[in-house]
């Protein structure tokens, strides 16, 4: 039986190799976005020969994208927050450095 732990580091591994593989796709384009290829539009047309309208078409149309953005960066970082007093909560009971319910 394997032990979980290894599992985990094999997805972990394989997701920051995506994520170097599309940061060196994104590099060698030169900064620009690449093609996707015919798989997107398959997928969102179901033509393969389809064309897709990139981002600067809907330019004029675009909702606010500042408001979505920094409310994420604050989610994440609350987030952040809570799991770190979490940690600090279960380092301190197992110290026994809180006071007991007695």
């Amino acid at each position: 039986m394997r032990p979980r732990g290894r599992n985990l580091g094999l997805i972990a591994c394989s997701a920051l190799l995506a994520l170097l593989a599309t940061s060196l796709l994104y590099m060698w384009a030169g900064g620009r976005s690449f093609p996707a290829g015919k798989g997107a539009s398959l997928i969102l047309r179901h033509d393969a020969e389809a064309e897709l309208q990139g981002i600067d078409a809907f330019a004029p149309d675009a909702p606010p994208v500042a408001p979505v953005f920094f409310a994420f960066r604050a989610m994440v970082g609350i987030g952040v927050l809570m799991l770190a007093l979490a940690w600090v909560g279960v380092w301190a009971t197992r110290r026994g450095l809180l006071p007991s319910r007695r």
